[in-house]
């Protein structure tokens, strides 16, 4: 994989700051490196009802494996199959709780090449671009950077969306089908309640518009309770004009949405409204395109880039 986002440095390969007593010198008991089993035949096919932990490692594979391993039958053995499920019960679970929570570093792990204790796993060297958790929820699977040692990059939604498409593209090759994904960051509690609002059967295009239409059609009560009622209530009827126009257009895309907020409002309106540019930025975050405003405070077009080949979700 060439010339992807986990290429621009401040992508950074992460170190785990932490590794738990439990985990020293040891390897997830469902450790799978997908991206290197498709490369040789194998398909990953996860089962519904399992929670998978997963990371990007440091050389562009995805690894997945199972944090309470002793929950899951399902991934091991055919739970129809009563013998199966009696040996699992009496045999195996009692060793996979013994063997307690194995998180994230135990995917990350690198192997020790040193003569007296080769192929020991040492979770403390391994890196990680981001990780998180996949799986199936409202009838689709679903990727996340539910990581306390992995999931956050330079503490933006912006970055970790970006990144994501480039991880959601590693997952649509060890699977065959494409997982959708949704990023959450303690320092913007705002994300949860767009991600409500995209993907669902919506089109990006659809997706973006209801996202925007919220930011013009606030009840009055939520703008004066959220403090943006005197600097936003002379300008909604401008977002809103730009709304109605946009929506005519048949052949209206997310490139032009952006595009049009950039071009055709004024540039204050925008630079001094952090709750429209959060959506702008969502919006653009979740469709894999640029929008950021210039160092010389002018808009910077140029930013908004051509998608990387597979990118977006919801269509």
């Amino acid at each position: 994989m060439s010339n992807t986002r986990s290429d621009n440095p401040k992508y950074i390969k992460q170190i785990p700051f932490k590794v738990k007593p439990s985990e020293k010198g040891r390897i997830n008991l469902a450790f799978a490196n997908i991206t290197m089993d498709k490369k040789d035949g194998v398909t990953f096919k996860p089962v519904q009802g399992v929670t998978y932990l997963w990371v990007y490692t440091e050389k562009k594979e995805i690894v997945i494996g199972i944090e309470e391993a002793w929950k899951y039958p399902q991934a091991f053995i055919d739970t129809n199959d009563v013998k199966q499920t009696q040996d699992f019960e009496r045999k195996i679970k009692p060793q996979l709780m013994a063997s307690s929570l194995l998180g994230h570093v135990t995917l990350s792990c690198l192997f020790s090449q040193a003569q007296n204790n080769r192929g020991q796993a040492e979770p403390q060297n391994g890196k990680a671009f981001i990780g998180g958790e996949l799986k199936f929820i409202n009838g689709k699977w679903l990727v996340d950077n539910q990581s306390g040692r992995f999931g956050i990059i330079n503490n933006t939604s912006k970055s970790v969306q970006l990144l994501m498409h480039e991880v959601v593209l590693a997952f649509e090759s060890a699977m065959s089908f494409k997982p959708n994904f949704a990023v959450s960051l303690p320092a913007e509690p705002h994300l949860p309640d767009l991600y409500k609002i995209w993907g669902k059967g919506k089109t990006d295009v659809e997706c973006a518009l209801l996202i925007l239409d919220g930011y013009a059609t606030p009840h009055q009560s939520e703008l004066i309770l959220s403090g943006i009622w005197s600097e936003t209530n002379n300008n909604l009827a401008r977002v809103k004009k730009l709304l109605v126009d946009l929506k005519k257009d048949p052949a209206l895309s997310v490139e032009k949405i952006l595009t049009s907020f950039m071009l055709l409002l004024d540039r204050q309106l925008i630079e001094n409204n952090k709750y429209l540019i959060r959506r702008l930025k969502f919006i653009a975050g979740q469709t894999n395109q640029h929008f950021k405003l210039s160092k010389g405070n002018e808009f910077d077009t140029t930013m908004l880039m051509v998608p990387l080949s597979g990118s977006g979700q919801g269509n």
